[in-house]
C-alpha cells in the first residue's frame, strides 16, 4: 500500500530477518492519514473476512465497497477498495478512533509500513518486502524493534498470504492464446470463484456442477459451510478451468463434452 506523493516514498528492500521499528497509535498527529488517498487491492481472503465482519453477502460487499479492474499481465479481474465515495478519498472503514474493521482489515493494511511484492519465476512464487517511509508518517522508529518475519506473524499477514498464494500465481501467469483465451466469459467465472464466494457456493450446489466433477461427500460438506475451504476448492477449480493443471476429476459424461468446464458450467447467476 502506498499513500501520498510517490516521489516522497523511498522503498528500502528487506529480508525476513531485517529489523525495524514502527508503532501506529492515536497519539500521533498523522493517525489514519494513511487511510486516505491510497490504493488498496483486495485479495480473495480479504473479501471473505470483510464481508463476514460486516454481515453481508459477498455480492453485497462487492457492489457496495469495491471497484473492478483488469490485471495488466494476466487479463484477469482484480478488485480494489472503492474510496471514490468519500470527498477526501478516505477508506469507508476508518473513523475518528481508527479502523472500524481492524481485526479483519486487508492484508495490505496488515503489512504497513511494509510493502510486499510478488514475482512468478521458474522456481515458483517469490515474495519480497520493502520498507516504505512516508514523510507524513510519525510511527517510524517508535515501539520495540521487530523483524519482517515477526511482523508478518504478529499482524496475521502470514495467514492471509497462505490463503492468497494460489490466487497470486494465477494473477501473475502468462496465458498463451493457443491454450486458453482470457475472454469475458472466463473473467466472469474467475470473478465469481475468486471474489464472490456466496455466488460460487450456489454455483456448486445449484447447477450441474456436482454431476460434472467427482467431489467427495466429505469435501462437499466442508465447502458448504466453510468459506476458507470453499476458497481453497475454488482455486483448484480455477486451475482446472485455466488449463494450468487438471486438478479435478471429471465424470465420464463430462469428459465426452467439448471443454465441459466452460460449455456446461457457464456463469448463471
Amino acid at each position: 500500500m502506498t499513500t501520498g506523493n510517490p516521489q516522497e516514498i523511498e522503498p528500502v528492500h528487506l529480508s525476513l530477518d531485517s529489523p525495524f521499528k514502527f508503532h501506529c497509535h492515536k497519539g500521533l498527529d498523522c493517525f489514519t492519514h494513511c487511510c486516505a488517498q491510497t490504493t488498496i487491492r483486495l485479495t480473495p481472503y480479504d473479501i471473505v473476512r470483510l464481508r463476514r465482519r460486516l454481515g453481508v453477502t459477498s455480492g453485497e460487499f462487492l457492489a457496495r465497497y469495491t471497484r473492478q479492474d483488469t490485471h495488466a499481465k494476466s487479463g484477469l479481474p482484480e478488485i480494489f477498495l472503492d474510496m471514490s465515495q468519500d470527498p477526501e478519498g478516505r477508506c469507508p472503514f476508518v473513523g475518528p478512533e481508527g479502523c472500524q474493521v481492524y481485526e479483519d482489515r486487508p492484508v495490505t493494511c496488515r503489512y504497513y509500513p511494509l510493502g510486499q511484492g510478488s514475482v512468478l519465476t521458474q522456481d515458483g512464487l517469490q515474495e519480497f518486502y520493502v520498507y516504505i517511509q512516508e514523510e507524513h508518517c510519525q510511527g517510524f522508529g517508535e515501539g520495540t524493534e521487530t523483524t519482517v518475519a515477526a511482523w508478518r506473524h504478529e499482524q496475521g499477514a502470514d495467514q492471509y498470504d497462505d490463503l492468497n498464494r494460489e490466487w497470486k500465481i494465477m494473477m501473475l501467469m502468462d496465458y498463451p492464446e493457443d491454450r486458453i483465451v482470457i475472454n469475458d466469459r472466463v473473467r466472469r467465472l474467475f470473478y465469481m470463484v475468486a471474489y464472490d464466494l456466496d455466488q460460487f457456493r450456489q454455483f456448486v450446489f445449484e447447477t450441474p456442477f456436482l454431476s460434472v466433477f467427482e467431489i467427495s461427500q466429505v469435501l462437499q460438506n466442508r465447502i458448504k459451510t466453510d468459506d476458507e475451504e470453499l476458497l481453497r476448492f475454488g482455486y483448484q477449480y480455477l486451475k482446472h478451468i485455466l488449463l494450468i493443471t487438471p486438478t479435478l476429476k471429471m465424470s465420464d459424461e463430462a469428459r465426452q463434452a467439448v471443454n465441459p468446464a466452460i460449455t456446461r458450467l457457464d456463469v448463471q447467476f
